[in-house]
């Protein structure tokens, strides 16, 4: 339920609020957004010990890189231009491709329920931008 309000908070952020902001600016406060969320729940105990830390240090620039620096900054860069709707339906084109590189690449088995869960996923947010896409042509017709 918390990865869901953050994500959705988030798309809400980085498509609507003060799109005048530096794309830079709005990464850098989504990154500490999510760095203090996940402190709160999960408290970086072990960044007190001196072996662990100097052993993650790689890792953890790569990742730091990959997945904290970039996706913010490359949402908040796109997001203004593409909408929240279709910004929504892009970064759930994830979740497949997790999908399938666990099992193509870390051959992880997957399960019938996770495709399922994936596929209802994707249609429940294909679906809600087909609707709202509908009134929106109703709209623009009503007005001419």
């Amino acid at each position: 339920m918390l990865a869901a309000l953050t994500f959705s908070v988030f798309v809400f952020l980085s498509s609507s609020v003060e799109k005048a902001t530096p794309p830079i600016l709005k990464s850098a406060l989504i990154a500490t957004g999510g760095l203090v969320t996940v402190c709160t729940i999960l408290p970086l105990t072990f960044l007190f010990d001196l072996n662990v830390l100097v052993w993650l240090i790689p890792y953890g620039l790569a990742l730091g890189i990959f997945g904290v620096v970039l996706p913010p900054l490359l949402f908040s860069i796109g997001m203004p231009h593409v909408g929240s709707g279709l910004g929504t339906i892009l970064t759930a084109s994830e979740l497949p491709v997790v999908i399938a590189m666990s099992a193509f690449v870390l051959a992880e088995p997957i399960s019938l329920p996770q495709w399922i869960g994936v596929v209802i996923i994707l249609s429940g947010i294909v679906s809600s931008n087909i609707r709202s896409g509908n009134s929106n042509k109703k709209s623009l017709h009503t007005q001419n």
